[in-house]
Protein backbone atom coordinates (compact mmCIF):
# COMPACT_ATOMS: atom_id res chain seq x y z
CA UNK A 1 0.00 0.00 0.00
CA UNK A 2 2.32 2.36 0.74
CA UNK A 3 4.31 2.38 -2.74
CA UNK A 4 1.10 2.47 -4.19
CA UNK A 5 0.47 5.92 -2.28
CA UNK A 6 3.85 7.35 -3.05
CA UNK A 7 4.35 6.13 -6.35
CA UNK A 8 0.46 6.33 -8.06
CA UNK A 9 -1.76 8.61 -5.97
CA UNK A 10 0.36 11.14 -4.74
CA UNK A 11 1.89 11.84 -8.22
CA UNK A 12 -2.14 12.35 -9.22
CA UNK A 13 -3.66 14.34 -6.35
CA UNK A 14 0.20 16.21 -5.90
CA UNK A 15 -1.58 19.20 -7.97
CA UNK A 16 -4.97 19.55 -6.20
CA UNK A 17 -2.92 19.28 -2.65
CA UNK A 18 -0.69 21.76 -3.77
CA UNK A 19 -3.49 24.53 -5.21
CA UNK A 20 -5.65 24.13 -1.83
CA UNK A 21 -2.52 25.08 -0.02
CA UNK A 22 -1.51 27.79 -1.97
CA UNK A 23 -5.35 28.92 -1.54
CA UNK A 24 -5.26 28.35 1.86
CA UNK A 25 -2.08 30.23 2.53
CA UNK A 26 -3.37 32.90 1.17
CA UNK A 27 -6.90 32.90 2.45
CA UNK A 28 -5.74 33.33 5.69
CA UNK A 29 -2.80 35.65 4.96
CA UNK A 30 -5.64 38.26 4.24
CA UNK A 31 -8.41 37.15 6.81
CA UNK A 32 -9.74 39.97 8.74
CA UNK A 33 -13.27 39.82 8.48
CA UNK A 34 -13.84 37.35 11.40
CA UNK A 35 -11.25 38.93 13.55
CA UNK A 36 -12.68 42.52 13.19
CA UNK A 37 -16.89 41.14 13.53
CA UNK A 38 -15.80 38.98 16.51
CA UNK A 39 -12.97 40.08 18.53
CA UNK A 40 -12.13 43.76 17.10
CA UNK A 41 -8.64 42.55 17.75
CA UNK A 42 -9.02 40.80 20.77
CA UNK A 43 -8.00 42.40 24.37
CA UNK A 44 -4.81 44.42 23.87
CA UNK A 45 -5.02 43.72 19.94
CA UNK A 46 -3.75 39.78 20.50
CA UNK A 47 -5.96 38.39 18.26
CA UNK A 48 -5.48 41.02 15.20
CA UNK A 49 -3.82 40.32 12.13
CA UNK A 50 -2.17 42.44 9.81
CA UNK A 51 -5.21 42.95 7.77
CA UNK A 52 -7.43 43.87 10.59
CA UNK A 53 -4.76 46.12 11.61
CA UNK A 54 -4.77 47.43 8.32
CA UNK A 55 -8.10 48.28 8.14
CA UNK A 56 -8.58 49.38 11.23
CA UNK A 57 -5.92 51.73 11.13
CA UNK A 58 -6.94 53.29 7.60
CA UNK A 59 -10.75 53.36 8.47
CA UNK A 60 -11.37 53.38 11.71
CA UNK A 61 -8.43 55.77 12.48
CA UNK A 62 -7.82 57.34 9.17
CA UNK A 63 -3.88 56.89 9.75
CA UNK A 64 -3.30 55.63 6.12
CA UNK A 65 0.39 55.55 6.75
CA UNK A 66 0.25 52.89 9.05
CA UNK A 67 -2.31 51.19 7.35
CA UNK A 68 -0.06 51.44 4.04
CA UNK A 69 3.28 50.46 5.77
CA UNK A 70 0.98 47.31 7.28
CA UNK A 71 -0.31 46.81 3.60
CA UNK A 72 3.52 46.58 2.37
CA UNK A 73 4.75 44.28 5.10
CA UNK A 74 1.66 41.37 4.59
CA UNK A 75 2.54 41.43 0.85
CA UNK A 76 6.01 41.35 1.72
CA UNK A 77 5.20 38.18 3.96
CA UNK A 78 2.63 36.76 1.74
CA UNK A 79 4.82 37.09 -1.60
CA UNK A 80 8.07 34.69 0.54
CA UNK A 81 5.38 32.30 1.76
CA UNK A 82 4.11 31.71 -1.95
CA UNK A 83 7.38 31.87 -3.08
CA UNK A 84 8.66 28.94 -0.81
CA UNK A 85 5.83 27.19 -2.12
CA UNK A 86 6.24 27.46 -5.70
CA UNK A 87 10.01 26.30 -4.82
CA UNK A 88 8.53 23.28 -3.84
CA UNK A 89 5.86 22.90 -6.54
CA UNK A 90 9.00 22.80 -8.76
CA UNK A 91 10.31 19.53 -7.07
CA UNK A 92 7.19 17.70 -5.53
CA UNK A 93 4.42 18.53 -8.08
CA UNK A 94 4.16 16.32 -10.99
CA UNK A 95 1.80 17.69 -13.95
CA UNK A 96 3.53 15.14 -16.77
CA UNK A 97 0.35 12.10 -15.86
CA UNK A 98 -2.22 14.74 -17.16
CA UNK A 99 -1.51 15.33 -20.68
CA UNK A 100 -0.12 11.30 -21.00
CA UNK A 101 3.55 13.22 -22.74
CA UNK A 102 6.32 14.77 -22.03
CA UNK A 103 5.38 18.78 -21.92
CA UNK A 104 9.01 19.22 -23.24
CA UNK A 105 8.13 17.42 -26.72
CA UNK A 106 5.14 19.13 -27.77
CA UNK A 107 5.90 21.90 -30.49
CA UNK A 108 4.30 24.55 -32.03
CA UNK A 109 4.67 26.65 -35.27
CA UNK A 110 6.81 29.57 -35.09
CA UNK A 111 4.52 32.01 -36.15
CA UNK A 112 2.27 30.91 -33.37
CA UNK A 113 4.58 31.15 -30.68
CA UNK A 114 6.02 34.56 -31.58
CA UNK A 115 2.05 35.90 -31.80
CA UNK A 116 1.74 34.79 -28.64
CA UNK A 117 4.29 36.01 -27.00
CA UNK A 118 3.98 39.27 -28.71
CA UNK A 119 0.41 39.45 -27.14
CA UNK A 120 1.57 38.08 -23.68
CA UNK A 121 4.31 41.33 -23.40
CA UNK A 122 1.66 43.54 -24.33
CA UNK A 123 -0.58 42.18 -21.64
CA UNK A 124 2.02 42.16 -18.77
CA UNK A 125 3.37 45.72 -19.87
CA UNK A 126 -0.26 46.71 -19.62
CA UNK A 127 -1.62 45.13 -16.51
CA UNK A 128 1.69 45.95 -14.69
CA UNK A 129 1.31 49.39 -15.36
CA UNK A 130 -2.04 49.34 -14.06
CA UNK A 131 -0.92 46.86 -10.89
CA UNK A 132 2.28 49.16 -10.28
CA UNK A 133 1.44 52.43 -9.99
CA UNK A 134 -0.54 51.78 -6.81
CA UNK A 135 1.38 49.57 -5.15
CA UNK A 136 4.55 52.35 -6.04
CA UNK A 137 2.07 54.99 -4.16
CA UNK A 138 1.57 52.87 -1.35
CA UNK A 139 5.15 52.93 -0.74
CA UNK A 140 5.32 56.07 -1.09
CA UNK A 141 3.10 57.09 1.15
CA UNK A 142 4.07 54.37 3.99
CA UNK A 143 7.66 56.44 4.62
CA UNK A 144 5.27 59.62 5.09
CA UNK A 145 4.87 61.49 7.81
CA UNK A 146 0.97 61.87 8.99
CA UNK A 147 0.47 65.48 8.53
CA UNK A 148 2.31 65.20 5.17
CA UNK A 149 -0.42 62.62 3.71
CA UNK A 150 -3.10 64.85 4.35
CA UNK A 151 -1.61 67.96 3.02
CA UNK A 152 -2.85 69.90 0.51
CA UNK A 153 -1.90 69.65 -2.58
CA UNK A 154 -1.10 65.90 -2.61
CA UNK A 155 2.21 64.71 -2.87
CA UNK A 156 3.11 61.41 -4.67
CA UNK A 157 7.39 61.58 -2.86
CA UNK A 158 7.55 61.97 0.90
CA UNK A 159 9.63 64.97 1.89
CA UNK A 160 11.18 63.53 4.88
CA UNK A 161 11.50 59.75 5.02
CA UNK A 162 10.84 57.83 7.96
CA UNK A 163 10.42 54.23 8.91
CA UNK A 164 8.33 55.09 11.87
CA UNK A 165 5.29 53.85 10.42
CA UNK A 166 6.53 50.98 10.24
CA UNK A 167 8.68 50.41 13.39
CA UNK A 168 4.77 50.99 14.96
CA UNK A 169 3.30 48.34 12.87
CA UNK A 170 5.53 45.56 13.70
CA UNK A 171 5.43 46.35 17.30
CA UNK A 172 2.03 46.78 17.06
CA UNK A 173 0.54 43.75 15.63
CA UNK A 174 1.26 40.01 15.40
CA UNK A 175 2.90 38.31 13.02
Amino acid sequence: FFQKATKIILPIVSPTVFFLIINSLARSMMMSGLVIILTEGGRGGSASTMISYMYTQSVNSQNYNNGYAAAIVAFIITFILMLISFAFEKKYVNYDWLWGVDMDTITHEKRKKRFRSILFQIFAIIVGLLVLFPIIYCCFVSFMKPTQIQSIPPTFFPREWTIENYKTVLETTTI
